[in-house]
């Protein structure tokens, strides 16, 4: 075979390689250049401006209403008119530790304020459908647990209910029920026991306050001491009111 015919068949192999590289090359620059133009005409939309403002507070220990909206910089005009629709239901003497939270729209215009004086005494301000302010009571929905607690004595019927995650309240509702029956004073021994069934009301997670007591039962060694709720009262196993007369 011809050595001219070899040389002839690496430079055509040389001349392909050329070819899809050129090739190559041309589309990554296109590729490049398409990006590159189309980034700098991509139209940033502006920031979404919120469509109200929203300042939530708690009113402080030894604060007042009024110098809490103030500090807050809601404007007179409105302070003027939340105090004037609350005044008639809300005493400003005793405010500590109520949260309110004022709403307004971008203009300047109150849309809603929410005083909560406590975690079931929510009272709200918002147009009505004439377009004048009113202010009503919002309704707090709530739970009702009917639970039962049962526990020792090591030393005095508080400790015992502390113990078992209970507040002083329901000892104390506890002890008033049997106390035509017991002394909780000077009849209370270690290892006497005590069980109740009541109601515990909540807001969701948030517990609020106990409710009605239906079963109060202490035990003193062998005697069972019952008070049992019926008619608003509480009773023993025989019929008899706790309550002697």
């Amino acid at each position: 075979m011809s050595p001219f015919k070899l040389n002839d068949r690496g430079k055509r192999r040389n001349r392909r390689k050329w070819l899809v590289l050129s090739i190559f090359l041309s589309l990554f620059l296109f590729c490049v250049l398409y990006l590159f133009f189309l980034e700098r005409n991509v139209m940033i939309s502006p920031e979404t401006k919120p469509d109200f403002i929203v300042m939530e507070e708690r009113i402080r220990e030894k604060g007042t209403f009024y110098q809490s909206l103030v500090e807050r910089k809601i404007p007179h005009r409105w302070i003027d008119l939340i105090i004037s629709k609350l005044n008639p239901f809300v005493d400003f003497r005793r405010i500590q530790g109520a949260t309110y939270r004022f709403i307004m729209d971008t203009e300047g215009e109150m849309v809603k304020f929410v005083y909560e004086a406590g975690p079931t005494e929510v009272y709200e301000i918002e147009k009505d459908s004439k377009g004048k302010f009113i202010v009503e009571r919002h309704k707090v929905p709530l739970q009702v647990h009917l639970v039962k607690i049962v526990g020792e004595i090591r030393s005095s019927l508080f400790e015992a209910m502390n113990e078992v995650g209970e507040q002083d309240q329901l000892a104390l509702s506890f002890a008033e029920i049997l106390a035509w029956e017991i002394d909780f004073y000077q009849d209370v021994r270690e290892g006497n026991r005590f069980k109740v069934i009541v109601e515990k009301i909540y807001k969701g997670e948030q517990f609020i306050q106990y409710g009605t007591i239906h079963v109060a039962e202490y035990l003193r060694g062998e005697e069972v001491i019952r008070g049992i709720r019926f008619n608003g009262g509480y009773y023993n196993e025989e019929g008899f009111s706790l309550q002697k007369a």
